[in-house]
């Protein structure tokens, strides 16, 4: 850890200390090492630390021109080892379009079982992407809206409630 943390150090005053004229290197070229820079650090940091506040890891990695939100951000979004970045499969379209006509938080529906491993930004870029208008036809009231029996395997009466998704309060 004292090698790395001495490493991390030396290559922060590096990058810090070139500005943002980023000389020899070109600016393009400079701010992908950069970000390439913050996202290991922060890999690191948080999966050696996972308990630690962000503002505690900020200090500890020395990234004090990144805020709490950019770092909590990146990770929650970006960065979480469990996140699950590949396609959306049609069960989770579906899903998302019911739970979209509910009423339920973007935060929320990732509490489902099907959703479970998808961050709330993945699922709300996917609605304003590619379901909102799909949304728009299939919700038509002139036409009737497709169940599949799927469905009812994957949403309780409790998943039909969106207060039922908020966690209790148990202290």
């Amino acid at each position: 850890m004292h090698h790395f943390r001495s490493t991390l150090i030396l290559l922060q005053k590096q990058l810090s200390s070139t500005g943002d004229n980023a000389p020899e290197i070109g600016k393009e070229k400079y701010k992908f090492i950069r970000n390439l820079f913050f996202i290991n650090i922060l890999k690191h940091f948080k999966t050696e630390y996972p308990n630690l506040p962000w503002g505690e890891i900020i200090k500890l990695a020395n990234l004090q021109d990144r805020d709490e939100k950019s770092c909590s951000h990146r990770w929650n979004n970006y960065l979480r080892p469990d996140i699950n970045k590949g396609e959306f499969f049609p069960q989770e379209d579906e899903l998302i379009i019911h739970l979209k006509s509910l009423g339920v938080s973007w935060a929320s529906m990732v509490k489902h079982p099907l959703l479970e491993r998808r961050s709330p930004n993945a699922i709300k870029n996917r609605w304003y992407n590619h379901l909102k208008k799909r949304s728009a036809t299939i919700s038509d009231p002139r036409r009737p809206l497709p169940y599949h029996a799927w469905v009812s395997s994957w949403i309780t009466d409790d998943d039909l409630n969106p207060i039922s998704l908020i966690p209790k309060h148990t202290g």
